[in-house]
């Protein structure tokens, strides 16, 4: 394959990315290398921008989302029964798969410097720890939140986890900022 010397820095960079990875995880980052989605995303002109667009259409929905569902949780918006924002939950879902499949393209693209970057290693957790929070509200305040009517308190659980849901999803809004960031 001929190449211009931009492309050949480029190559060397994404190389030297590459094998910073942890070794217990270094069989993982050759493999991915090796798919046809990591030279997809690394050699087309236009799939790295198009992911990061729909990556970008993705938590912008989901976060709008989270922020209507959570502010209401906290006690804001009194007049609109919690019930009604159930309605909101698939286009979360659907902003947040859209986000995750991105995600995985750009993993994929370069894994090397996901897999030793702190950055992404905190955001894993931080998404890992918006699940369990979703869990709770899902088990034990969502019950109680489904019967309220307009204007009725939320229940001190419901509020504790609006909170953490908007405190978890904005740490994952900067620690994925700063994945870009962070070049091991």
């Amino acid at each position: 394959m001929h190449t211009t010397p931009e492309v050949d820095s480029a190559i060397t960079v994404v190389g030297a990315v590459t094998r910073t990875a942890t070794p217990p995880l270094d069989g993982l980052r050759v493999w991915l290398e090796g798919t046809a989605v990591s030279h997809f995303m690394n050699w087309s002109w236009w799939a790295w921008p198009t992911a990061e667009s729909l990556h970008f259409v993705g938590l912008s929905t989901l976060f709008a989302t989270v922020i209507v569902f959570d502010l209401r949780l906290l006690g804001m918006l009194p007049g609109v029964r919690p019930a009604h924002l159930e309605r909101l939950i698939p286009w979360g879902v659907g902003g947040f798969v859209l986000s995750l499949s991105t995600g995985a393209l750009f993993f994929t693209g370069i894994p090397g410097m996901y897999l030793a970057n702190p950055a992404f290693w905190v955001k894993t957790l931080l998404l890992l720890a918006a699940g369990a929070n979703l869990a709770v509200y899902q088990l034990w305040a969502r019950p109680r939140v489904a019967r309220l009517a307009a204007g009725e308190p939320m229940p001190m659980l419901a509020r504790l986890c609006g909170l953490g849901s908007l405190a978890i999803w904005t740490g994952v809004l900067v620690a994925g900022r700063l994945i870009a960031f962070y070049k091991p």
